[in-house]
């Protein structure tokens, strides 16, 4: 019985474990609309997703676009194609970082 009860616990615990996070530096922040498969808006603008998009949710699983409505706060890397490669969803806190982090990149230069 001892045993069971380690194990459980064990397969528990990482769920109830904060989620730490490494979001790209070239990641951009923007707000996602899915649309169908594999076309989206980033900031209203229409963009479209690479084959093999992967989309992560707020606690670094990956979410099918299919199961995505409404508009999300997100950080977004492209491929070199221009369509959408990475997609994180955002808490408030990990947006204000990736948007403060994008703004100082434009000032030095960095992104356009």
């Amino acid at each position: 019985m001892t045993v069971a009860a380690i194990v459980s616990v064990q397969i528990c615990a990482p769920a109830a474990a904060q989620v730490n996070r490494i979001i790209p530096i070239e990641a951009v922040p923007g707000l996602f609309k899915p649309a169908i498969f594999p076309e989206a808006f980033i900031n209203g603008q229409p963009v479209r997703l690479g084959a093999g998009a992967r989309i992560y949710d707020e606690q670094n699983m990956i979410r099918m676009p299919a199961s995505l409505s409404g508009d999300y706060r997100v950080a977004f890397v492209r491929g070199s194609m221009g369509d959408i490669l990475q997609i994180w969803m955002l808490s408030e806190a990990e947006y204000q970082v990736v948007a403060e982090r994008a703004a100082a990149a434009r000032r030095s230069g960095g992104l356009r």
